[in-house]
């Protein structure tokens, strides 16, 4: 008598179960056919240009918001600067050099509570031996605009050639991200 429950109960739990999985499968179901109509239902917004931004910007590759104050550099090849722009109108602000660095191919910048990070870590062709991230004080951009950055030097442990080919990105790094 026993065993009979048992295989009852046993089959009850099992009919439970797979009901809950239909259910489950239903409502998935559901969930993706709401985004389906969502996506169909969206409504397109065309961009508004609210300004050009100064011929010194000519290849933006990275921006931050540090409280409100918007920071830029240029890609490969500029000078060592970062440009505060104005958040309304995009007009330069401020530049500010960094001293110690070299702008081989700067890609992203980043902060965290006491620092600005920039990536000199573009590598398109897979063939540098010098990728950094400069680290500089925020402090130190608030007081001057000549400041010098901690240099973080970094290379990529499985990478055994450094012959140019263009476009090897096994070896490119083009964001920079903080966690704090």
């Amino acid at each position: 008598m026993l065993y009979i429950h048992l295989d009852i109960l046993e089959k009850e739990q099992t009919y439970s179960h797979q009901l809950q999985m239909g259910l489950n499968k239903i409502l998935v179901l559901l969930a993706l056919l709401s985004i389906s109509i969502g996506v169909q239902a969206q409504t397109y917004v065309t961009p508004q240009v609210i300004t050009t931004l100064s011929e010194l910007i000519n290849e933006t590759s990275g921006l931050a918001n540090l409280n409100g104050e918007l920071w830029t550099h240029n890609d490969s090849g500029d000078e060592s600067v970062i440009y505060q722009l104005d958040p309304a109108n995009g007009n330069i602000l401020r530049i500010v050099e960094i001293m110690n660095t070299a702008n081989e191919d700067w890609e992203d910048i980043t902060y965290d509570e006491n620092y600005l990070y920039i990536g000199d870590i573009g590598n398109n062709d897979g063939d540098r031996t010098d990728l950094r991230i400069y680290k500089v004080s925020r402090a130190a951009i608030a007081a001057s605009d000549q400041v010098y950055a901690e240099i973080i030097q970094y290379s990529y442990s499985d990478q055994t050639s450094w012959e140019p080919n263009h476009n090897n990105h096994n070896f490119d790094c083009e964001a920079l991200s903080t966690l704090w």
